[in-house]
């Protein structure tokens, strides 16, 4: 547990410095949820966990879509427990930390009712406690995209609930390469100053 907390402040203190550097109109993230390994796509490894992240975003000229849809740039620090949740002998149970720097660009619907929909895509890069079946590495990359909806409490407040599928390899550097695909199901606050 306490690893949980260092990690959780790493996350929230290196977002909160590198956020103060870009002007005032910035979205700060705070983030939890569940994470579970999809056994598709190469994944052998069974693993379930939890997850924090803490990020800022601003709306990015260069992302808008069509001249019509601004896109979001949006750093996050992300913070990942996870677990066997069925050892085996070829996947014996062990407990595994990742700490990943994570930039995603989302783009959001026409809000109705308070209410707004969203999708993103996003690359990043994690570091692992340790190496498995999966990730042979302890240094890899990250490839996703996600949706979600935010619920407006206030003109500059919202809830979010989402979920976010994340491809973790290290882009063929050691063979075998199976990657690990991971599902992430999340809620988060959102707030500007």
């Amino acid at each position: 547990m306490p690893k949980f907390v260092v990690a959780t402040a790493t996350c929230f203190l290196a977002s909160l410095g590198f956020g103060q550097l870009v002007d005032t109109d910035v979205h700060y993230y705070l983030s939890g949820g569940y994470s579970n390994a999809m056994i598709i796509l190469a994944s052998a490894d069974n693993r379930i966990g939890n997850s924090f992240s803490f990020g800022f975003g601003k709306t990015d000229p260069r992302l808008t879509i069509r001249h019509k849809i601004p896109g979001e740039l949006i750093i996050e620090g992300i913070y990942n427990e996870t677990r066997t949740s069925k050892p085996t002998i070829q996947h014996p149970s062990i407990t595994n930390q990742t700490f990943a720097i994570y930039a995603t660009a989302r783009y959001r619907g026409a809000k109705r009712k308070g209410i707004n929909f969203f999708g993103d895509g996003g690359l990043g890069f994690s570091l692992l406690r340790h190496s498995s079946t999966d990730l042979p590495l302890a240094n890899d990359f990250m490839i996703g995209g996600g949706v979600g909806a935010e619920f407006s409490t206030s003109t500059k407040s919202s809830f979010l609930v989402g979920a976010r599928w994340i491809h973790t390899s290290n882009a063929g550097r050691k063979r075998p390469n199976f990657g690990e695909n991971m599902m992430h199901y999340f809620v988060g606050y959102s707030w500007k100053k």
